[in-house]
């Protein structure tokens, strides 16, 4: 469920704006054509435009951008999402895609420093910036003139969920849909938010009054309605919402790799296997599918090969040149336990990007690993500062953070891992560790119990795991000609 999350989130971010995805790019030039259609409202001609300038430079990122957003406007979502995909790639030089978003949405909006499209359209583009407060400030201007259309509070609402204020997005998303209760962008975005506060059934009402509001439909909206209810454990309904997305879109690849989960909840692992293997057929560079379909089959005594289809990962990454090749690198060493190289791997890519929130975030739980807390404490909250929502990345902090010997901090990070994927149950047992340092054994007991009730005998063993190595670890502060350091901690905080 930790992979699900992180996948899900991804999906949404994509979704949200179809597109957003960083790709390698080459010098910016503007289009003054597009820049003119974009801020007279000619969408079909901004569609037109984009597509001959994707042609031009494929691997730019803003054309993409462009015919995302256009088709959302125009009524025809599915349609620009399967184009959009097209025109995606998926190997990245994100800090300079960045930089070129960012060029553009400064050229737009000085350009047409009157026009309320303009400044919505800047919003989209600086998604792939992950710039919330800059995005706040073009959707203010946006608002500021055209307040009375909802599009400029949809943009507003954007920039403060990107700067982690999710209060104010709601509220910026109820004044777009009051404006227009047929606002399928609206009631989309707003379940959004509501999905990454694990609010799941205000989640899955807006997704299906987004689903409603539609002539046409998008599987995307499906899709992210059968993740609420996957999270909910309401099999049944998340089922039917993965077939529906699936028979809509045949070459979604995250609603087999989503469908596969349910599959394993229900113990029909052969058709989990099934569908695991259409993803990767699909995305054969995704490294979650590849690693759940060698956690499946180990469970089922296929084989014993997760190693082997790892060091594949290694193999077909002979001569890593983009931060996207580093960063798989580094996480398959990290999956072989080999957190020096995991390490350097990592920082390679950090360098190439230093806005990879996935690099930080491994490179963190291998520092963890080594019982470097200081170092696993600071990449952690890097990776959390890019993105709040990271339900892993906190109780991985929240473990190093506790044997360091900062269990009150540490317990923040629970909670907050907890609310955010409340079916897991590592951060229970990590919570409960934190619990028995500080002596409030009722608590620890709980989370105990509570933890053993989501995972059974595995998360007994992992809150006994926790709680001895805490307890070791206070033991050598409390004595400073102490026990010689032990090398069998908890690995990873978090699975």
């Amino acid at each position: 469920m930790v992979r699900l999350l992180a996948a899900t989130m991804l999906a949404l971010v994509v979704v949200l704006m179809i597109g957003a995805g960083c790709t390698r790019l080459m010098p910016l030039r503007t289009d003054p054509a597009i820049e003119q259609a974009i801020a007279t409202g000619d969408w079909k001609k901004v569609v037109d435009l984009a597509k001959a300038w994707h042609e031009r430079d494929p691997a730019n990122p803003v054309p993409a951008e462009l015919t995302g957003e256009v088709w959302y406007r125009l009524g025809e979502s599915q349609k620009g999402y399967v184009e959009v995909r097209a025109m995606r790639t998926h190997r990245d030089g994100a800090s300079e895609d960045a930089r070129a978003a960012e060029g553009f949405a400064d050229h737009l909006t000085h350009t047409y420093p009157d026009s309320a499209q303009a400044w919505q359209v800047a919003v989209v583009a600086l998604i792939c910036s992950r710039d919330g407060q800059r995005m706040v400030r073009y959707g203010e201007k946006a608002v500021a003139l055209a307040p009375g259309d909802p599009s400029s509070w949809l943009s507003l609402g954007y920039g403060h969920q990107y700067a982690g204020q999710p209060d104010k997005a709601i509220d910026d998303y109820n004044k777009a849909l009051g404006l227009d209760p047929k606002f399928m962008r609206g009631w989309y975005a707003r379940a959004t938010v509501y999905y990454a506060k694990g609010d799941w059934d205000h989640a899955i009402e807006d997704e299906s009054r987004a689903i409603a509001s539609l002539k046409q439909e998008f599987s995307a909206l499906y899709l992210a309605r059968a993740e609420a209810y996957h999270y909910k454990r309401d099999l049944p309904h998340a089922l039917a919402d993965y077939d529906k997305t699936i028979e809509i879109d045949p070459e979604s690849g995250m609603a087999f790799y989503c469908r596969a989960g349910v599959y394993e909840l229900q113990g029909r692992n052969d058709l989990a296997l099934r569908d695991l293997n259409r993803t990767r057929e699909i995305w054969p560079w995704w490294k979650d599918a590849l690693e759940a379909r060698a956690d499946l089959e180990e469970r089922m005594g296929l084989s014993d090969e997760e190693m082997t289809d790892l060091k594949e990962i290694v193999r077909r990454l002979p001569k890593p040149t983009t931060a996207r090749d580093w960063e798989t690198l580094g996480m398959a060493h990290a999956r072989m336990d080999e957190s020096k190289q995991a390490i350097s791997d990592l920082t390679r890519a950090i360098r190439l990007n230093p806005r990879s929130q996935l690099a930080y975030e491994w490179r963190g739980c291998c520092h963890l690993n080594l019982q470097e807390y200081d170092d696993a404490v600071d990449d952690l909250t890097k990776a959390l500062v890019m993105n709040p929502y990271d339900a892993y990345a906190y109780g991985a902090r929240g473990g190093a953070l506790t044997y360091r010997g900062d269990c009150a901090k540490a317990i923040e990070d629970y909670n907050r891992s907890i609310q955010l994927d409340p079916k897991d149950y590592h951060p229970y047992g990590g919570r409960s560790a934190a619990y028995t340092i500080l002596s409030q054994s009722a608590a620890a007991d709980r989370d105990r119990e509570a933890a053993k009730k989501l995972g059974g005998q595995a998360a007994e063993t992992w809150t006994q795991q926790c709680t001895e190595w805490a307890r070791y670890r206070e033991e050598l502060r409390g004595n400073a000609g102490g026990p010689k350091d032990r090398t069998d901690g908890p690995q990873s905080g978090p699975q």
